[in-house]
């Protein structure tokens, strides 16, 4: 299989249809598109998990960020974490020990407690492997899911895209990239991390009233766009140019060889609504940037327009973007 996130086709066909029992707590399980769980117990839980590996061991924050932000878009409110690591022998103790630091500082920053998890070395990895499990509760009241799109909606994206890719970037190429672009532009992608969490956006959205709500993070843009239509089953238009992205982004990229409409994105929430425009003005009353980028429609076909030139969104492949880590 080729490295990255596994194709739309051997997720339908290899694990979607070997789920178990089904269980009648179950209310919200998985789906293509679908990043979280929500499970009854005496009211309503909610779960989402994220795997980062960790080629720096910084890296190991981002999964959190990742668990979290998917939870929150099921209408969670965000409790704590279980965080399982897969380590490679060669990992020292002071590496674990920086490795747990930066999670741990991605959990106060969300206000979250790590709650228990699991941990062990082992040969089958080069790298450690980081998976995040977020816990949370929704109301009963909140029957928010990715899915729920319907035509005639718009669609808004918040911030830009590719924070979470540039910032790996930034970190782990910040030596190459010194020797291109000002110590201030690196620092500045490096800083991105701080534009990780959808909790503000999330929230505010759902209040708003807000049909369907998806996380851009692993396969970037492109590949949110497609989740969320196909989980809805519609199409949808997208204009191109009203794709927010950052300078520092486009620099960074571009000298590096990545595709930032498929770089991990998260901090980028895509929100499906009656009233895009009303939605960016309560956004922009909370300071966060975002903007009406296309329309959700009852056709097939996903278009993204760029000026004249359009083409048809294709069924998301997997990305490798670990290759410019390494």
């Amino acid at each position: 299989m080729k490295i990255g996130k596994i194709s739309e086709m051997v997720l339908t066909h290899s694990v979607l249809k070997q789920l178990g029992e089904p269980r009648e707590e179950v209310l919200v399980g998985s789906g293509v598109g679908q990043d979280f769980a929500r499970v009854s117990v005496d009211g309503q839980m909610s779960g989402a998990s994220a795997v980062q590996v960790c080629y720096r061991l910084e890296d190991a924050g981002f999964a959190v960020y990742r668990a979290i932000n998917s939870l929150l878009c099921g209408g969670g409110t965000a409790q704590g974490i279980f965080c399982m690591a897969v380590l490679p022998p060669s990992l020292e103790n002071e590496e674990w020990k920086q490795m747990m630091e930066a999670v741990h500082q991605a959990c106060l920053d969300l206000k979250i407690q790590i709650v228990g998890g699991h941990t062990e070395t082992t040969s089958a990895v080069k790298y450690p492997v980081v998976a995040v499990t977020g816990i949370g509760q929704t109301k009963k009241e909140v029957g928010i899911e990715n899915g729920k799109l319907k035509p005639g909606q718009d669609l808004v994206m918040t911030k830009w895209i590719a924070l979470e890719g540039t910032a790996l970037l930034a970190q782990h190429k910040e030596e190459t990239l010194l020797q291109r672009y000002p110590y201030a532009l690196v620092k500045m992608a490096q800083e991105f991390t701080k534009y990780l969490s959808v909790e503000d956006e999330a929230r505010a959205a759902i209040h708003f009233g807000a049909a369907a709500l998806h996380d851009v993070s692993q396969g970037g843009i492109l590949t949110a766009l497609w989740e969320m239509a196909e989980h809805s089953g519609t199409g949808l238009e997208v204009d191109l140019k009203k794709i927010a992205i950052r300078q520092e982004t486009v620099e960074i990229s571009e000298h590096i060889g990545a595709n930032p409409y498929t770089m991990p994105s998260s901090g980028a929430l895509l929100i499906g609504t009656d009233n895009g425009y009303g939605l960016v003005r309560e956004l922009e009353k909370l300071k966060i940037k975002a903007s009406v980028i296309g329309k959700v429609t009852d056709k097939a076909e996903r278009v993204i327009r760029n000026g004249e030139d359009v083409r048809f969104l294709d069924r998301p492949k997997p990305e490798n973007f670990e290759q410019f880590l390494i």
